[in-house]
């Protein structure tokens, strides 16, 4: 079997599709209503790693809660627990 034989290249080519699959997250869906959230927060970037982070942050005092998605979240699918933890007295980050 060479490597142009078309059952290698077949099998290339399923391996290829799975590796994507597996190693390349979906995108979170934002909605309007985390949208409205994360912009009444306090947004900046801070660069790392040859890149930036997005960060938002909500409250000035008490202690603080940093908000971490998962691979192929995003800090907007946390804003669900903005307005309770403020309210419970804390400062509430998020970042993507």
């Amino acid at each position: 079997m060479t490597a142009l034989d078309p059952t290698t290249m077949k099998f290339q080519a399923i391996v290829k599709k799975i590796y994507q699959a597996f190693f390349s997250p979906s995108r979170y869906e934002e909605k309007s209503s985390d949208r409205e959230v994360i912009e009444w927060g306090n947004n900046y970037r801070v660069p790392f790693d040859g890149g930036e982070l997005a960060v938002t942050a909500w409250g000035s005092s008490g202690p603080t809660v940093l908000l971490m998605h998962g691979w192929g979240g995003a800090r907007a699918q946390m804003t669900g627990f903005v307005d309770p933890l403020l309210f419970a007295g804390y400062r509430v980050v998020a970042y993507d």
